[in-house]
């Protein structure tokens, strides 16, 4: 689900020049399932805040301070809270004074299965068991981008089910 949070959140900061999607200004992600370690001190981990208690869903990174000149650590364990064929998603990002909302249909076969292409769809209720580590070592494009990203992800199927919610707090540094 990790890459599906990425892909979301692509989708809702792309722009029109040379860079297509998020995941070309992040580079090509390695699956692994190591922590991120600076020296012998472990680094602290930033988390994403659920809406609902009782989420079948965490999303966490390392470090928590992200230094665009290190590598950052997605950490994902996601269990679907209810079917999903087709919905919509909301990525809405705060930075300094600037304030961006994006609301965006999506669908499993069109949007899920271009992620994971072994998905079946539609996606049963509790039948997506997701666990996974994304680690990105190329992250210099962020260097201009120093301070606070505020994020609020939300996802719904088309009859209104909660599928994800969460807010989190990144630094650059």
């Amino acid at each position: 689900m990790n890459l599906v949070i990425l892909y979301l959140i692509s989708q809702t900061i792309s722009t029109s020049s040379s860079t297509d999607s998020f995941f070309d200004f992040l580079g090509e992600p390695s699956m692994e399932s190591t922590s991120v370690s600076l020296g012998s001190q472990k680094q602290e981990r930033g988390y994403m805040k659920n809406c609902y208690p009782n989420s079948n869903y965490s999303l966490s990174w390392e470090p928590k301070d992200i230094d665009p000149h290190g590598s950052l650590t997605f950490f994902i364990k996601y269990k679907n809270p209810a079917q999903f064929d087709s919905g919509e998603y909301t990525v809405d990002i705060k930075y300094r004074f600037i304030h961006v909302s994006k609301t965006t249909k999506i669908t499993c076969q069109k949007d899920l299965r271009k992620i994971i292409p072994s998905q079946n769809c539609p996606v049963e209720k509790e039948r997506f068991l997701y666990h996974y580590n994304v680690v990105y070592r190329n992250i210099i494009h962020f260097k201009n981008f120093k301070g606070t990203f505020r994020v609020k992800l939300t996802m719904q199927n088309d009859n209104g089910e909660s599928l994800l919610c969460g807010t989190l707090e990144a630094n650059l540094l």
